[in-house]
């Protein structure tokens, strides 16, 4: 096909590497961030402050930064570190005496997440939650950006997007880390100290996923390790959800808040495991929200920027190949990642093999990424399914709507709610199977 892989190192197929639950990122592309904590869910009145979280914000507010900087120990470490960070957070400025730090779930050059516990008697409060702390410099701008999607979405009613409860504001650090939580004061000469407002951290505080990322949940498999079929087309519903949320249902409109939001680092990794009211696994999206769609796509230097955007084993066909046949970015590149991540879910691997595949189908063919199930106890509609997710050009996945009715139709059928419909039997009687495809590139 004459077609190039831009490769940057290998990854291990067996499982999962450890990694951050925060990815840098390369670029900004928003505007300064307003000062929000959370909206409701309703379009017309997006800059109202949801009551629903009232208790929450009446505990995080932000008076001016105080000195409360400690002697920063340069031989700690890393554990010292980020237990002395637990521990100057009660002196931390926007957080009441309400909430007690538990531990760290993450930590390096890119900032410090960490688990925080409400000890107080509010009714309305959740009993967790996450804060995400950024450096002085492109990691806090990375964090805005963040901050910016998720306040966006909060106040359309996404609900397969992770909740924020506070956006991102600037604060000083306590000096526990030179490099994650550096402190801002500057000594004069004659003893005083000067706040730098350019040395202080950035933080967002957003909602606890009690079952951690896909990655590494404890999510139930049969004795051969993989998970019911049912929770398979659970997943792809819940991404396809999340995925339809960041379209933003408004493509014309050439508001900066309206476009569509491209995730760019859609893996395991990034999809956080609730549970809803009955006990049952939630899946959402988390920790990237990377870009909006510009309002020319086909832009050269957009494009460069975002080529690389995300983790190097998880890039789209898109982004790793240069001369793609139809290198463009939208709401389609989300459902290449849908696929991956289900993919990487099933196999327990870090990405993909590097082959592509001509799929038979009864209405056409199209080129799609290799989805070996082999061993996986699966139906041909799930497998078909992925095929069309992780179709080579974006024209040929399948949509975010047609994604959510298959997955939707799929459960009501095991849970016997309904039988399956003609056309989903008609599509499993037109897919010629994985026999009928032929290998085109490696």
């Amino acid at each position: 096909m004459g077609i190039t892989k831009r490769t940057r190192g290998t990854s291990s197929q067996l499982s999962y590497p450890e990694e951050p639950a925060i990815n840098k990122r390369l670029k900004i592309d928003n505007p300064e961030l307003p000062i929000a904590n959370s909206f409701k869910a309703d379009r017309s009145s997006e800059k109202e402050v949801s009551s629903s979280l009232s208790a929450i914000l009446a505990d995080l507010s932000s008076p001016p930064p105080t000195n409360n900087t400690q002697p920063h120990n340069p031989d700690s470490d890393t554990s010292n570190t980020q237990a002395l960070w637990l521990s100057r957070s009660k002196d931390w400025n926007g957080i009441s005496e309400n909430w007690k730090p538990i531990r760290v779930l993450g930590s390096g050059s890119y900032g410090i997440i960490g688990l925080f516990e409400y000890i107080g008697k509010g009714q309305d409060v959740p009993k967790h939650m996450v804060v995400k702390q950024a450096p002085p410099g492109i990691e806090s701008e990375a964090l805005r950006s963040e901050s910016m999607k998720l306040i966006q979405l909060s106040a359309a009613g996404a609900e397969h997007v992770v909740k924020i409860y506070k956006s991102f504001h600037r604060a000083a650090g306590t000096g526990a880390d030179k490099d994650w939580d550096p402190s801002p004061w500057v000594t004069q000469e004659d003893g005083s100290q000067l706040l730098d407002s350019k040395k202080m951290v950035g933080r967002i505080y957003l909602e606890y996923a009690e079952g951690g990322d896909l990655a590494h949940a404890n999510i139930e498999r049969d004795a051969l390790g993989f998970p019911e079929e049912v929770e398979v087309w659970k997943l792809i519903n819940h991404l396809a959800k999340g995925a339809k949320e960041l379209e933003r249902e408004n493509k014309t409109n050439h508001v900066s808040d309206r476009r569509p939001i491209i995730h760019f680092d859609l893996r395991p990794h990034n999809v956080l495991v609730f549970k809803d009211a009955t006990g049952q696994n939630l899946y959402k999206l988390a920790d990237g929200m990377s870009s909006w769609l510009p309002r020319h796509p086909q832009d050269p230097n957009w494009i460069a920027t975002v080529e690389w955007r995300g983790a190097t084993a998880w890039l789209t066909p898109e982004q790793a190949y240069r001369n793609h046949p139809q290198r463009q970015f939208g709401p389609l590149t989300n459902i290449w990642s849908i696929g991956a991540t289900v993919f990487g879910f099933l196999h327990r691997c870090h990405r993909l093999e590097n082959e592509l595949f001509v799929v038979g189908w009864k209405k056409k063919e199209f080129i799609s990424q290799e989805t070996d199930l082999f061993g996986v106890p699966h139906s041909a509609l799930l497998e078909f399914t992925l095929l069309q997710c992780l179709a080579f050009r974006p024209r040929d996945r399948i949509s975010a709507d047609t994604l959510i009715e298959r997955s939707q139709a799929m459960m009501d059928y095991v849970y016997g709610k309904n039988e399956l419909t003609p056309e989903l039997l008609d599509l499993v009687a037109e897919y010629k199977g994985p026999s009928e495809r032929r290998r085109i590139f490696c």
